[in-house]
């Protein structure tokens, strides 16, 4: 599988933090390693970590590895992780915005042609 490390144009203190992080998650993790990516949350998590199968212990090997990079540069509590699978990494990833007024008439008839009788409503909502 092909590798590809993007760094901004002037290295921070992230990204170095990331580049000694990802050897140990793939020492710890090996296949179950997917990604790593630096990223702003709705959280306050600045790392995403895209794992296959997230279980207690999985979290936990990371939490550790993520202690000890941040003891090894000083920087405690720099690393603030959002571990995810990719079915859960694939839906953070939805952020459409839709003119309501124009689209939803149309979703309406759409869905109305293809659902006949099945479909009871179609209202918007702030998800």
């Amino acid at each position: 599988m092909p590798l590809k490390i993007v760094v901004r144009k002037q290295m921070t203190e992230m990204d170095i933090a990331l580049a000694k992080l990802f050897p140990k998650l793939v020492e710890i993790l090996n296949d179950n390693l997917l990604a790593v990516e630096s990223f702003d949350g709705w959280d306050g998590s600045n790392v995403r970590i895209v794992v296959r199968t997230k279980e207690d212990e999985v979290i936990e090997k990371i939490f550790d590895a993520i202690e000890k990079v941040e003891q090894e540069l000083d920087v405690p509590g720099t690393i603030i992780p959002d571990i995810v699978t990719p079915d859960e990494a694939r839906m953070q990833e939805i952020d459409v915005e839709v003119p309501v007024d124009k689209t939803l008439p149309a979703l309406k008839k759409t869905l109305g042609s293809i659902l006949g009788d099945n479909l009871l409503a179609v209202e918007s909502f702030d998800g």
